[in-house]
């Protein structure tokens, strides 16, 4: 196996498939790589080239070339080569695999377009219908003749493309690597993971003359060409850093563009060096409600471990351009949903005591406060107390008087948290100077067990909330002596 890069891998595909075309004895290539390295861009690219040099293509899924995803896709593509005939089936035999089922129906539909040249498109992936069937050393006897005479007819001479083969169904896989092996098909080229086995236990992999070669990991100009391909961009911006500031200023719905492909790619260290420049970016000119939208599209698809380093660059940005979110703004964002308004408080985690949440009036906060509590209570009780310092403790208080008399809060931490574990925490927070966050979580560890029946741990847990030595502030303990009183009066 050989570790190369893109450019050196298109080259070699095209000297593959060129002499798969003059008769050439190796028929098989497997394209191997991990996530981010970009097998299926690679092959997209690959194919747009050979396009133009074979009369027709059949390509997968429903989309057309220009507008080709890179990544999560199940796709056969077939090159018909022009210096051969070849007639389509017009039905499909009884017992088809579901892959070649539909691809013999899709060609059957789409004549004209065979004729002329153009696309042909099918979707081959059918993991639904996949057959487990165990693998034996007789697979690439046409496991049915049936089948096997229409897959001849429909493929020979046909250079034959699969990405992620693995996730073909069994019986259609089977099919392929039978016509391989017998020299039926021009070539199969197919692009696994690491380590996933491309022949079935017990065929030896001299019987296809295969080929592998180990995709190396993108680089950033690497990323760059494949975002201004997807975008239809005509010229190339020299750094990703150059790209985003060129094209995506203003522009939220090219940031969220880029910011998918880096996703899709799994590119995580490429995020993490670009990802303050979406954010910083994408309020630039867009005031108000049209920010929440942006920043609500971005964090929907944004890695939550990115966010810490996004966000300072954001913070830094801050004092220019003015505060990137708004109260109203952290409110309309919310309603979108809980994940949304989860990553959101990660954010706001790593901003602490900065401009960001220091511009935000009392009221606001507290408002704030109080929509996220109901969205996300579980990360916003260990979160936000701590964010807020002591500065907005009074109206937090009143806030969880009224949410906690009104049986809002609900458990909150796991149901193994119990009091042995709540006095370590207590220690822990008290060093920290943390007092009433913890006082805050005790509440919310004694509703916990309240809602699981465990009462004694319940009363054990609010006793020590408004125990003599406590520092509890006077409102919250107001609200759990009321908690006490009317636990006391329901039994």
């Amino acid at each position: 196996m050989a570790l190369v890069g893109h450019e050196e891998l298109s080259r070699r595909i095209d000297t593959f498939l060129n002499g798969a075309r003059m008769g050439d004895a190796s028929r098989h290539l497997v394209l191997r790589g991990g996530s981010g390295t970009g097998r299926t861009s690679l092959l997209a690219a690959v194919t747009q080239r050979w396009a133009h040099r074979l009369d027709v293509v059949s390509w997968v899924t429903k989309f057309g070339i220009s507008r080709m995803p890179f990544a999560g896709l199940r796709q056969l593509l077939l090159f018909r080569n022009n210096q051969q005939s070849c007639s389509l089936p017009m039905s499909t035999p009884l017992g088809a695999p579901p892959s070649l089922a539909r691809l013999v129906n899709a060609c059957n539909t789409a004549q004209d377009a065979t004729a002329s040249g153009n696309a042909v498109m099918t979707d081959v992936g059918d993991a639904d219908a996949a057959r487990a069937r165990k693998h034996s050393a007789s697979l690439l006897i046409p496991p049915r003749a049936a089948y096997c005479d229409f897959a001849v007819t429909l493929l020979r001479n046909t250079v034959v493309l699969i990405d992620d083969f693995d996730q073909m169904d069994p019986d259609s896989r089977d099919v392929l690597l039978h016509l391989a092996a017998t020299r039926a098909v021009l070539a199969l080229v197919v692009t696994v993971l690491p380590h996933v086995p491309v022949l079935p236990p017990g065929i030896p992999s001299q019987l296809l003359a295969t080929t592998e070669l180990i995709l190396r990991p993108l680089t950033t100009e690497q990323l760059g060409r494949l975002a201004c391909c997807q975008l239809n961009l005509k010229v190339l911006p020299p750094t990703m850093h150059e790209l985003l500031h060129t094209h995506g200023r203003g522009n939220p719905l090219f940031c969220v563009s880029i910011l998918k492909l880096l996703q899709q790619a799994k590119a995580q260290h490429h995020f993490d060096q670009a990802g303050g420049d979406w954010l910083s970016l994408l309020h630039v000119g867009k005031p108000g409600a049209s920010v929440a939208l942006a920043a609500h599209q971005v964090l929907q698809q944004v890695h939550l471990g990115c966010l810490p380093a996004a966000a300072m660059h954001v913070l830094k940005c801050s004092a220019v351009v003015g505060p990137v979110f708004t109260a109203q703004d952290l409110i309309d964002l919310g309603h979108a949903g809980t994940s949304s308004a989860h990553k959101l408080f990660e954010l706001l985690h790593v901003l602490q005591d900065a401009a960001l949440i220091q511009a935000l009036p009392g009221p606001a906060s507290a408002a704030t406060f109080a929509f996220c509590h109901a969205s996300t209570r579980s990360f916003v009780l260990k979160q936000w107390p701590i964010i807020l310092r002591q500065r907005l403790h009074a109206q937090v208080a009143s806030l969880w008087e009224s949410q906690l008399k009104a049986g809002v809060a609900r458990g909150l931490l796991r149901p193994d948290d119990r009091l042995e574990r709540l006095y370590r925490i207590s220690d822990q927070w008290e060093s920290a100077g943390q007092t009433q966050s913890m006082y805050m979580t005790w509440l919310s560890i004694a509703e916990e067990h309240f809602h699981d029946g465990d009462h004694y741990s319940g009363i054990k847990t609010l006793e020590a909330l408004i125990a003599p030595e406590s520092t509890l502030v006077q409102p919250l303990r107001r609200c759990v002596e009321v908690l006490l009183h009317n636990h006391a009066q329901a039994q």
